[in-house]
């Protein structure tokens, strides 16, 4: 879900991956989601690690499970990390049960009575200059991942300068034979 996701820098298109990419993502779904359940006077998600789970454990395939690979690779791919985890089949370290399947789990999300997972209560959403508060997130967290994408870029063109540097300077110094 964070992966090779098409970014546009300085008008050219570019792949990025990570968390910065699957976090809005999955922020855009509870949103979504929440959405889908207030429309149907239910109460809004709330804490969803409990539910995640329950649904993981008894409905497998509302997740898409990643079988293999593991998270060893570090920034550019420079080189392994020595300590990982490694994907299997059902629940790992490393990708939980998988990716969410959005209509497998829309279907259970939004049919699920919240009593056992401490639901905030069922009042209408707060509204501030017109947009709703789901609206409000959504923004935010786009904002951020627009700003963590662009830190992100402003960085490897330091670093790539910075080795442009290194290079011109061992090349400049040659010794002498003597």
């Amino acid at each position: 879900m964070g992966s090779h996701f098409s970014v546009i820098v300085g008008e050219k298109i570019h792949s990025v991956s990570g968390t910065s990419a699957s976090t809005p993502v999955m922020a855009g779904l509870v949103t979504l989601w929440n959405d889908l359940r207030l429309k149907a006077g239910k109460t809004p998600l709330g804490f969803l690690n409990p539910l995640l789970y329950q649904i993981g454990s008894a409905n497998p395939k509302a997740f898409h499970d990643i079988t293999s690979g593991d998270n060893a690779a570090a920034r550019n791919g420079s080189y392994e990390c020595e300590y990982s985890f490694k994907a299997g089949v059902g629940w790992d370290a490393v990708t939980g049960f998988g990716t969410p399947d959005f209509n497998a789990l829309t279907k259970l999300i939004t049919d699920v009575k919240l009593d056992n997972f401490n639901a905030p209560s069922t009042k209408e959403p707060e509204v501030s200059n017109g947009l709703p508060t789901y609206g409000i997130v959504l923004i935010v967290l786009g904002s951020i991942a627009i700003v963590a994408i662009v830190a992100f870029f402003v960085r490897s063109y330091y670093i790539r300068k910075q080795s442009y540097k290194n290079i011109e300077m061992h090349q400049a110094y040659t010794p002498t034979n003597e």
